[in-house]
């Protein structure tokens, strides 16, 4: 992902989507260093999740943690301040009451706080409020749209999740990558079919067995030519049989 991207994570409930999004959350630390707009600010990293309490939570994502980094008996994130990355996790019980304007007090805050926001990662946005501040309802594209203007001239990433429409669950698909160019074609996710007109970045996922089929729908910017060394395929599979990170390098 390029600073300043809206990704999209889109998949059905149950299929590493939470946990993809928690995954990019914790290992962007894991494996790069901090490139710094203001050499002067604190660089960090943040998670907004919804309907979750401190408990829960916590058990989560050490679990994600202790993944990631093949390490079962950690019981801390040391290996996230390695690189010099803070981390904050923001919790909101009530996603339905949680307004954008809510949203960007709380990154307004950090900033001022001394911070420079290089990734945030959000649960369900269509599960917020959809008023703006003088109580007018916003399309979910609206939404992402201005959290795309709002955080693209910071530099941040923002990925989120969003769930594919309960619509095209009924059609027929010759197999998994059949489902998912077609959710990706169909713009069928997150109740708004212009999504895709506002995010930079789609990647839809369905989890079988041990093996996760990942479809990147769409990535704006990405220039494909014949004499290109870097192929980036529309589908691909990781296995879940060894951890992210194996060592980390000093």
């Amino acid at each position: 992902f390029r600073r300043g991207e809206l990704v999209a994570v889109v998949s059905d409930k149950y299929n590493y989507r939470e946990g993809l999004v928690n995954d990019i959350y914790m290992g962007l630390a894991l494996v790069n260093k901090p490139a710094m707009i203001d050499d002067s600010k604190i660089p960090v990293v943040i998670d907004i999740s919804f309907g979750e309490s401190a408990k829960p939570y916590q058990e989560k994502m050490l679990f994600r943690y202790q993944e990631l980094t093949g390490d079962t008996t950690s019981l801390d994130y040391h290996l996230l301040h390695h690189r010099g990355y803070r981390y904050f996790s923001y919790l909101v019980s009530d996603a339905s009451l949680y307004k954008l304007s809510d949203l960007i007090s709380y990154i307004c805050g950090v900033e001022a706080s001394g911070h420079e926001i290089h990734l945030l990662t959000i649960g369900d946005l269509s599960t917020i409020s959809r008023l703006d501040r003088i109580g007018n309802t916003l399309s979910l594209s609206e939404i992402l749209r201005r959290m795309r203007y709002f955080f693209d001239e910071r530099g941040c990433t923002v990925v989120t999740s969003l769930p594919i429409d309960e619509s095209i669950k009924s059609h027929t698909f010759d197999d998994t990558e059949h489902k998912l160019k077609e959710v990706s074609r169909h713009n069928a996710f997150g109740d708004d079919r212009h999504i895709t007109q506002t995010v930079d970045t789609t990647l839809l996922l369905s989890l079988e067995n041990e093996e996760l089929h990942v479809h990147c729908g769409k990535h704006r910017g990405s220039i494909m030519k014949d004499d290109t060394t870097i192929i980036s395929m529309d589908g691909c599979r990781f296995m879940f049989d060894e951890p992210f990170v194996e060592r980390i390098p000093e």
